[in-house]
């Protein structure tokens, strides 16, 4: 049995599978929220993960709001 997968980039991978442009754009976004977030946290004196929770709390409540 082969796999047509075995020598090829996980980017064959996403394109074979056709979602390669939905990873890419996941992935973009996440990087951005993380930056965001670490300049959030430098900017008032405190740490990304301290203000993970608040920022969870606030989509959580905006949810519960709609």
């Amino acid at each position: 049995m082969s796999n047509k997968h075995i020598g090829s980039s996980f980017d064959d991978f996403l394109e074979d599978e056709g979602t390669r442009e939905e990873v890419e754009a996941v992935a973009v976004k996440r990087i951005l929220a993380y930056e965001l977030k670490k300049a959030m946290a430098k900017k008032m004196d405190t740490s990304r993960s301290q203000l993970d929770p608040l920022i969870t709390l606030s989509k959580t409540s905006s949810r519960l709001r709609a």
